[in-house]
């Protein structure tokens, strides 16, 4: 078996690919921050826009340059040679483990939240516009499907794996895992947690994101690949989306 099939920690990817990886995965992080806290934030999709506009524009502008980078990091490989890069295995005994880790985190996150904060972070959604199929597809599809799929892949996949194997040239291979996944995580959390709307919302949602990241990325070193990483992230979203479902 070559190096470009074992889907480890980073350690797999060929020498003249790792750069490109790394390089790559920052630099779409960086259009992805763009466009979370440039373009979002400032107002360039307004309430005016049409369902699909409001629905589909604002998660794809995030969540475009990081299959972007899958793009890349995999071009001219074949489906399954890709998915054998990224890590990408999900295994039957995935399903019921992801289910149970991810809601245990969930629940696990919220404790910590509450006994620290005063709040579980969990809230009741605000509807904005008529309850139709746009609504279904901003509130359950992206947030519990395609999101945490995308984000495992990018975050997990490329950016940590590459930041891994190019400190793992420097450093002893345990504190390269260890910042690496840390690193990761800290990166996960930015993105999303600067777009709270005040400070309180802000920490809740960076202590509940750092610790996603974290056992997410673990999972992924252990397993050497981002199967069960994907499903804890997929339960850990759809406990939090049936919590605070709108009644």
């Amino acid at each position: 078996m070559t190096s470009t099939s074992t889907p480890s920690t980073g350690r797999g990817i060929l020498d003249t690919a790792l750069w490109r990886w790394l390089w790559v995965g920052l630099l779409a992080y960086a259009v992805a921050i763009f466009a979370q806290y440039g373009v979002i934030r400032g107002g360039a999709i307004s309430f005016g826009a049409s369902p699909a506009t409001s629905t589909l524009v604002p998660p794809l502008l995030l969540l475009g340059p990081m299959l972007a980078a899958a793009v890349i990091v995999t071009w001219g490989t074949h489906v399954r040679g890709a998915a054998r890069l990224l890590g990408l295995r999900i295994r039957p005994t995935d399903l019921l483990i992801g289910a149970g880790l991810g809601a245990l985190l969930r629940a696990g996150t919220a404790l910590i939240t509450l006994s620290l904060l005063g709040t579980t972070g969990f809230g009741g959604q605000v509807i904005i516009g008529d309850v139709d199929v746009w609504f279904f597809v901003r509130a359950l599809v992206f947030p519990i499907f395609i999101s945490p799929f995308v984000e495992e892949l990018f975050f997990r996949g490329i950016l940590q794996r590459s930041i891994v194997a190019g400190l793992g040239r420097i450093l002893p291979s345990s504190m390269a895992v260890v910042i690496g996944i840390a690193s990761t995580a800290l990166m996960f959390t930015a993105l999303h947690a600067v777009a709270a709307l005040n400070g309180l919302v802000a920490l809740n949602s960076a202590l509940i994101l750092f610790t996603l990241g974290a056992v997410t990325g673990i999972l992924a070193v252990l397993t050497r690949r981002i199967g069960l990483s994907i499903l804890v992230h997929v339960a850990f979203n759809a406990v939090a989306v049936w919590l605070t479902w709108p009644l």
